[in-house]
């Protein structure tokens, strides 16, 4: 499953850093409430600060992604 998902995503390169960029999103919420114990999970989902990394990491990211898929297909 993981090999098909992977080679489907190699193929639609944009697609792939979108769901590259939902597995961050999804990462740095659970560092945030583990980080975090006390806050409740809503709190930490409108904390700025976080959203402010989230957008600096993410077109990084989503651009390499993309410039490597497409190398290695």
């Amino acid at each position: 499953m993981t090999n098909r998902l992977n080679e489907y995503l190699k193929e639609r390169p944009l697609l792939g850093g979108i769901v590259v960029l939902g597995i961050l999103l999804i990462g740095v919420f659970a560092w945030a409430k583990i980080v975090q114990l006390h806050r409740p999970f809503t709190e930490i989902i409108v904390d700025p600060g976080l959203w402010l990394a989230f957008l600096i990491m993410a077109p990084v990211l989503y651009v390499s992604y993309v410039a490597t898929a497409k190398y290695t297909r």
